[in-house]
């Protein structure tokens, strides 16, 4: 927080890069003691499956207050964070907190860039009229969670789990099959089955950023005045770089002279958005995962 206040522009893709990070799995309620209650137990144990990541919170607690070290693609990420925040649950003054973190966050978006940060921070980019939608509810879930619903695919629906696929953005990136992405970002998964199990999958929605392919994965730059960019450099020549920060914004490309370049190395931080199936149920997250890893 210091450092934000005193204007430090190399902590902004640090606090962007904590947003989309899980925190440490702990054991805070004992199963067996809700179990014993119908009454209590099952409200208790879906609001404790609901409640938000404490490091996400903290990290965009500070952003909100960060003037320097911006880029559009480090603001997308953090307007994205909002709109997933909304999907968990903090008690009764948590809605409240997260619209006025919004608010003080706007106020450090340029006015003309606001209205964009207002869209993807209500609906995650993910919105489109002909897009299917999700019934939900989602949750936060664990990787552990979901590799346990890929391996139940017993009653699972292929159909559904296509719908799912496009519902949850994976389509933006990726094809499956005979769907194709509306931007070729990410590898096609039409025989992802082949390299990925149930786990390794399961990793794959639930934490992108655990193992990253260097085929796919973005650049972090630093320049010689502290600021910094994280993306994918699509033209590479003796004198500049072109960068591409949103692959669902190709077209929006930043050219970065290479004199101005201080430092360029491999991002720990997926191009893919942390909690995209958030927003699904649990026979939703079965049908995706049985979609994806069926033979093809």
């Amino acid at each position: 927080a210091i450092l934000v206040r005193l204007g430090a522009t190399s902590v902004v893709p640090k606090l962007v890069s904590m947003l989309e990070a899980k925190d440490a799995t702990q054991e805070v309620l004992d199963a067996s003691l809700l179990s014993r209650s119908d009454g209590y137990g099952p409200s208790v144990a879906r609001m404790h499956a609901a409640r938000g990541e404490k490091q996400q919170f903290a990290a965009a607690v500070i952003l909100r207050e960060a003037k320097n070290g911006w880029t559009d693609g480090l603001r997308d990420r953090y307007a994205h964070w909002f709109a997933r925040a909304r999907r968990t649950s903090g008690g009764n003054s948590y809605a409240g907190t997260l619209k006025q973190m919004l608010n003080d966050a706007l106020t450090q978006v340029p006015t003309e860039k606001r209205a964009r940060f207002e869209q993807l921070a209500k609906d995650d980019g993910a919105d489109f009229v002909d897009r299917p939608q999700p019934v939900g509810p989602g949750r936060a879930w664990t990787t552990l969670e979901v590799e346990q619903l890929a391996r139940a695919s017993t009653g699972a629906d292929l159909k559904n789990g296509a719908k799912m696929f496009i519902a949850a953005g994976c389509v933006d990136c990726h094809s499956s099959g005979e769907i194709a992405a509306m931007h070729n970002g990410g590898p096609d998964l039409t025989a992802v089955s082949l390299r990925f199990g149930a786990r390794e999958l399961a990793e794959a929605l639930v934490e992108p950023s655990k193992v990253l392919s260097d085929q796919y994965a973005f650049d972090a730059l630093e320049l010689n005045d502290g600021s910094a960019i994280v993306g994918r450099i699509v033209d590479d020549n003796a004198t500049s770089l072109l960068v591409v920060e949103n692959l669902l914004a190709p077209d929006a490309r930043v050219e970065i002279l290479k004199s101005n370049l201080k430092s360029r190395r491999p991002s720990m931080l997926s191009p893919m958005f942390a909690g995209l199936v958030d927003r699904l149920n649990e026979q939703e997250i079965r049908d995706l995962c049985a979609y994806l890893l069926q033979s093809n």
